[in-house]
């Protein structure tokens, strides 16, 4: 799963078609999925622009869910939402989680504070949660979710939403950034773990020491995917990539 938050241009996707009036289905990297955040018209290709407004103009009115039972959320899910003093899903949520809980590859665009983390994170966990049920435990140094970020303190912010909502939802996650020191890490990476957040070039560097395995690994998010392509470079995801082969 790739998400973005501005200029990714359509010559990452190999084919794309409307989804909802804010969602847009993309076939790229299976199972990974891209979500472009509509920005400012500084921040959006023209090409991608006027996808998203064909998206738009084909879409039906998305009926608001009254709760997160209705988004097909476990209890655990719901319990750490209401910890937090969540009980509505907003639009961009009552339309990803169903859609993400389906499967498949899909890209999302939705303004800035609408809750994008959320709504991407929450159908993950519960397809987790669902496998483990199904006998598909976790493993140390193997995470079966990975969430990748350009920066440090966009990873830590992503981890900071995840654990609110782990103690009830009972799912354990790692940090992997420049601001812990790798000693750390590893110790947090040989508990039994669900996700790990990362910055790329320090999840790399666990992987080549032999720290985490990216083997089991059924779900990507890359957040702010324009800047990570932009700046930190398309060969680190193709490096994670290559290393989620078997093995």
């Amino acid at each position: 799963m790739i998400l973005s938050r501005g200029a990714l241009g359509l010559q990452q996707a190999s084919r794309l078609c409307p989804y909802g009036r804010v969602q847009a289905a993309v076939r790229l990297l299976r199972p990974w999925t891209i979500d472009l955040a509509s920005r400012a018209a500084s921040g959006v290709t023209p090409a991608l622009r006027a996808v998203l407004v064909r998206a738009a103009a084909a879409a039906e009115p998305v009926a608001r869910a009254a709760n997160f039972a209705e988004l097909g959320l476990g209890d655990g899910l719901q319990a750490g939402l209401a910890s937090n003093n969540i009980s509505q899903p907003t639009e961009i949520q009552a339309m990803s989680v169903p859609a993400i809980l389906g499967g498949g590859d899909f890209l999302v665009a939705s303004h800035t504070g609408s809750g994008k983390t959320l709504a991407y994170l929450l159908p993950m966990i519960e397809q987790l949660k669902r496998a483990e049920a199904e006998g598909d435990a976790r493993r140390p140094r193997r995470p079966r979710m990975l969430v990748l970020g350009p920066t440090t303190e966009l990873v830590e912010q992503l981890t900071r939403v995840a654990k609110s909502l782990s103690h009830s939802a009972k799912f354990s996650s790692a940090l992997l950034s420049s601001s812990g020191s790798k000693s750390d890490q590893k110790a947090a990476l040989a508990a039994p773990l669900d996700i790990v957040f990362a910055t790329p070039g320090r999840l790399l560097q666990h992987n080549e020491e032999g720290a985490v395995h990216l083997g089991d690994v059924k779900w990507v998010v890359v957040d702010e995917a324009d800047t990570m392509i932009l700046k930190v470079g398309a060969g680190a995801l193709t490096a994670v990539k290559r290393r989620r082969a078997p093995g």
